[in-house]
Protein backbone atom coordinates (compact mmCIF):
# COMPACT_ATOMS: atom_id res chain seq x y z
CA UNK A 1 0.00 0.00 0.00
CA UNK A 2 3.17 2.34 0.84
CA UNK A 3 4.84 1.70 -2.72
CA UNK A 4 1.34 3.00 -4.34
CA UNK A 5 0.39 5.99 -1.88
CA UNK A 6 -2.65 3.64 -0.99
CA UNK A 7 -4.29 3.96 2.81
CA UNK A 8 -5.11 1.03 4.48
CA UNK A 9 -8.73 1.51 6.04
CA UNK A 10 -9.41 -1.83 7.51
CA UNK A 11 -7.94 -4.59 8.05
CA UNK A 12 -9.73 -8.38 7.53
CA UNK A 13 -8.70 -11.98 8.01
CA UNK A 14 -8.95 -12.32 3.97
CA UNK A 15 -6.97 -9.09 2.98
CA UNK A 16 -7.66 -5.75 4.00
CA UNK A 17 -9.72 -2.70 1.91
CA UNK A 18 -8.18 0.15 0.43
CA UNK A 19 -8.64 3.77 -0.31
CA UNK A 20 -7.16 5.96 -3.02
CA UNK A 21 -7.24 7.99 -6.30
CA UNK A 22 -8.77 5.88 -9.15
CA UNK A 23 -4.73 6.08 -10.77
CA UNK A 24 -2.60 4.74 -7.70
CA UNK A 25 -5.14 2.45 -7.10
CA UNK A 26 -5.18 0.97 -10.83
CA UNK A 27 -1.45 0.49 -10.44
CA UNK A 28 -1.76 -1.48 -7.33
CA UNK A 29 -3.84 -3.89 -9.29
CA UNK A 30 -1.35 -4.22 -11.85
CA UNK A 31 1.21 -5.10 -9.05
CA UNK A 32 2.55 -8.77 -10.08
CA UNK A 33 2.14 -9.90 -6.39
CA UNK A 34 -1.53 -8.68 -5.74
CA UNK A 35 -4.08 -11.60 -6.62
CA UNK A 36 -7.17 -9.56 -7.11
CA UNK A 37 -9.03 -6.66 -6.19
CA UNK A 38 -12.65 -5.63 -5.66
CA UNK A 39 -14.61 -2.81 -5.20
CA UNK A 40 -16.40 -2.41 -1.78
CA UNK A 41 -19.84 -2.56 -2.89
CA UNK A 42 -22.87 -1.79 -0.99
CA UNK A 43 -24.89 -4.72 -0.21
CA UNK A 44 -28.85 -4.51 0.34
CA UNK A 45 -31.32 -6.71 1.94
CA UNK A 46 -33.65 -9.35 0.21
CA UNK A 47 -35.42 -11.98 1.53
CA UNK A 48 -38.39 -14.62 0.22
CA UNK A 49 -40.72 -17.33 1.33
CA UNK A 50 -42.38 -18.93 4.75
CA UNK A 51 -42.42 -22.23 6.66
CA UNK A 52 -45.39 -23.36 4.65
CA UNK A 53 -43.99 -22.68 1.07
CA UNK A 54 -40.59 -24.92 1.84
CA UNK A 55 -42.37 -27.58 3.91
CA UNK A 56 -40.39 -27.14 7.10
CA UNK A 57 -43.53 -27.22 9.29
CA UNK A 58 -44.40 -30.65 8.31
CA UNK A 59 -40.86 -31.43 10.38
CA UNK A 60 -42.35 -29.79 14.03
CA UNK A 61 -44.17 -32.81 14.59
CA UNK A 62 -42.72 -35.85 15.20
CA UNK A 63 -44.32 -39.54 13.95
CA UNK A 64 -46.41 -40.61 16.72
CA UNK A 65 -46.42 -37.78 19.28
CA UNK A 66 -48.98 -35.64 19.75
CA UNK A 67 -47.26 -32.68 20.76
CA UNK A 68 -46.75 -29.70 17.82
CA UNK A 69 -43.41 -28.65 18.28
CA UNK A 70 -41.60 -32.19 19.63
CA UNK A 71 -39.75 -32.80 16.03
CA UNK A 72 -37.37 -31.11 14.50
CA UNK A 73 -37.02 -27.27 15.32
CA UNK A 74 -33.90 -26.35 15.66
CA UNK A 75 -33.34 -26.05 18.81
CA UNK A 76 -29.52 -26.18 20.03
CA UNK A 77 -28.62 -24.42 16.76
CA UNK A 78 -27.16 -20.97 16.60
CA UNK A 79 -28.21 -19.15 13.27
CA UNK A 80 -25.98 -15.74 12.56
CA UNK A 81 -28.18 -13.60 10.94
CA UNK A 82 -26.19 -11.05 9.11
CA UNK A 83 -28.98 -7.70 8.08
CA UNK A 84 -29.93 -5.14 9.68
CA UNK A 85 -30.15 -6.05 12.86
CA UNK A 86 -32.82 -7.50 15.25
CA UNK A 87 -35.35 -5.24 17.02
CA UNK A 88 -37.27 -6.35 19.90
CA UNK A 89 -40.57 -8.16 19.02
CA UNK A 90 -42.48 -10.70 21.15
CA UNK A 91 -42.08 -13.33 18.18
CA UNK A 92 -38.38 -13.63 19.13
CA UNK A 93 -38.81 -12.98 23.00
CA UNK A 94 -36.18 -15.43 24.83
CA UNK A 95 -34.39 -16.45 21.02
CA UNK A 96 -31.85 -13.35 20.59
CA UNK A 97 -28.78 -14.67 22.61
CA UNK A 98 -26.07 -11.78 20.83
CA UNK A 99 -26.05 -8.51 19.32
CA UNK A 100 -23.42 -7.19 17.77
CA UNK A 101 -23.08 -3.54 15.06
CA UNK A 102 -20.21 -4.23 12.62
CA UNK A 103 -20.94 -0.71 11.17
CA UNK A 104 -20.09 0.58 14.46
CA UNK A 105 -22.79 3.27 14.44
CA UNK A 106 -24.76 2.09 17.62
CA UNK A 107 -23.89 1.83 21.33
CA UNK A 108 -25.47 0.58 24.66
CA UNK A 109 -29.21 -0.14 24.65
CA UNK A 110 -29.25 0.55 20.83
CA UNK A 111 -27.46 -2.32 19.82
CA UNK A 112 -29.95 -5.19 21.14
CA UNK A 113 -33.07 -3.50 19.89
CA UNK A 114 -32.01 -1.66 17.01
CA UNK A 115 -33.46 -2.28 13.27
CA UNK A 116 -34.15 0.87 11.47
CA UNK A 117 -34.44 -1.12 8.28
CA UNK A 118 -36.49 -3.43 9.60
CA UNK A 119 -35.42 -6.24 7.35
CA UNK A 120 -33.36 -8.12 9.78
CA UNK A 121 -36.17 -8.62 12.23
CA UNK A 122 -38.35 -9.94 9.61
CA UNK A 123 -35.80 -12.56 8.27
CA UNK A 124 -35.27 -13.51 11.83
CA UNK A 125 -38.82 -13.77 12.29
CA UNK A 126 -39.00 -16.32 9.43
CA UNK A 127 -35.65 -18.20 10.92
CA UNK A 128 -37.10 -18.72 14.33
CA UNK A 129 -40.16 -16.81 15.12
CA UNK A 130 -42.37 -17.89 18.02
CA UNK A 131 -45.56 -16.86 16.35
CA UNK A 132 -46.73 -15.10 19.35
CA UNK A 133 -47.80 -11.82 17.53
CA UNK A 134 -49.92 -12.95 14.84
CA UNK A 135 -52.49 -14.87 17.14
CA UNK A 136 -55.98 -16.32 15.71
CA UNK A 137 -58.80 -18.24 16.70
CA UNK A 138 -56.77 -21.51 14.96
CA UNK A 139 -52.82 -20.74 16.49
CA UNK A 140 -50.31 -18.42 15.40
CA UNK A 141 -50.22 -17.33 11.85
CA UNK A 142 -46.64 -16.94 11.26
CA UNK A 143 -44.10 -19.19 12.96
CA UNK A 144 -40.84 -19.16 11.81
CA UNK A 145 -38.58 -22.00 10.38
CA UNK A 146 -36.97 -23.41 13.18
CA UNK A 147 -38.67 -21.90 16.14
CA UNK A 148 -36.87 -23.70 18.27
CA UNK A 149 -33.41 -22.03 16.91
CA UNK A 150 -31.33 -19.06 18.91
CA UNK A 151 -30.43 -16.07 16.95
CA UNK A 152 -27.24 -13.79 16.96
CA UNK A 153 -27.73 -10.38 15.28
CA UNK A 154 -24.73 -9.38 13.36
CA UNK A 155 -25.41 -5.38 11.67
CA UNK A 156 -23.68 -4.80 8.79
CA UNK A 157 -26.79 -2.99 7.14
CA UNK A 158 -27.92 0.83 7.81
CA UNK A 159 -31.20 2.87 8.03
CA UNK A 160 -31.86 2.86 4.44
CA UNK A 161 -31.01 -1.01 3.94
CA UNK A 162 -27.78 -1.12 2.63
CA UNK A 163 -24.05 -1.93 3.84
CA UNK A 164 -20.64 -2.53 2.41
CA UNK A 165 -18.74 -5.91 1.77
CA UNK A 166 -16.50 -5.54 4.20
CA UNK A 167 -18.74 -5.60 7.29
CA UNK A 168 -20.10 -8.60 5.60
CA UNK A 169 -17.04 -9.96 5.85
CA UNK A 170 -15.79 -9.38 9.18
CA UNK A 171 -18.98 -10.36 10.58
CA UNK A 172 -18.81 -13.89 8.21
CA UNK A 173 -15.23 -14.50 10.16
CA UNK A 174 -16.49 -13.35 13.34
CA UNK A 175 -18.63 -16.21 13.03
CA UNK A 176 -16.02 -18.56 11.61
CA UNK A 177 -14.06 -18.12 14.64
CA UNK A 178 -17.04 -17.77 17.54
CA UNK A 179 -18.99 -20.54 16.20
CA UNK A 180 -18.36 -23.19 18.98
CA UNK A 181 -18.65 -20.50 21.55
CA UNK A 182 -22.16 -20.30 21.07
CA UNK A 183 -23.25 -23.27 19.02
CA UNK A 184 -23.58 -21.49 15.70
CA UNK A 185 -24.19 -23.76 12.58
CA UNK A 186 -25.94 -21.46 10.28
CA UNK A 187 -25.01 -18.29 8.56
CA UNK A 188 -28.09 -16.65 7.32
CA UNK A 189 -27.08 -14.25 3.96
CA UNK A 190 -30.04 -12.18 2.86
CA UNK A 191 -28.52 -9.49 0.85
CA UNK A 192 -26.19 -9.30 -1.87
CA UNK A 193 -24.56 -6.75 -4.80
CA UNK A 194 -24.50 -7.14 -8.63
CA UNK A 195 -21.91 -9.47 -10.20
CA UNK A 196 -18.69 -7.13 -10.39
CA UNK A 197 -16.03 -9.88 -11.33
CA UNK A 198 -15.22 -13.49 -11.61
CA UNK A 199 -16.83 -15.24 -8.80
CA UNK A 200 -13.20 -17.02 -7.38
CA UNK A 201 -11.93 -13.29 -6.81
CA UNK A 202 -15.35 -12.23 -5.51
CA UNK A 203 -14.51 -11.59 -1.76
CA UNK A 204 -18.10 -12.19 -0.24
CA UNK A 205 -17.64 -15.95 -2.29
CA UNK A 206 -14.51 -16.20 -0.82
CA UNK A 207 -15.96 -15.85 2.63
CA UNK A 208 -18.51 -18.09 2.18
CA UNK A 209 -16.50 -20.96 1.15
CA UNK A 210 -14.34 -20.24 4.24
CA UNK A 211 -17.45 -20.65 6.38
CA UNK A 212 -19.02 -23.76 4.43
CA UNK A 213 -15.34 -25.51 5.07
CA UNK A 214 -15.38 -24.34 8.94
CA UNK A 215 -18.52 -27.07 9.00
CA UNK A 216 -21.46 -23.71 9.07
CA UNK A 217 -24.19 -23.99 6.63
CA UNK A 218 -24.78 -20.57 4.19
CA UNK A 219 -28.21 -19.44 3.10
CA UNK A 220 -27.43 -16.68 1.01
CA UNK A 221 -30.49 -15.16 -0.82
CA UNK A 222 -29.26 -16.54 -4.47
CA UNK A 223 -32.77 -16.45 -5.90
CA UNK A 224 -33.42 -12.61 -5.22
CA UNK A 225 -30.81 -11.10 -7.57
Amino acid sequence: AASYRVRVIKRLPSGAVFSGSSYDISALAMDQHVGALSQDDRVIGMTAVTSQSTGSSQLWKAAGNSGNFSGIIGKGIGVAVIDSGIARHEDLTNRLVLSLDFRGELTGDEVTSSDEYGHGTHVASIIAGSGKGSQTAEGSAYVGMAPGAHLLSLRVLGADGSGYVSDVLEAIHWTIANREKYKIRVINLSLGHPASGAPIDDPMAKAVEQAVEAGLVVVASAGNL
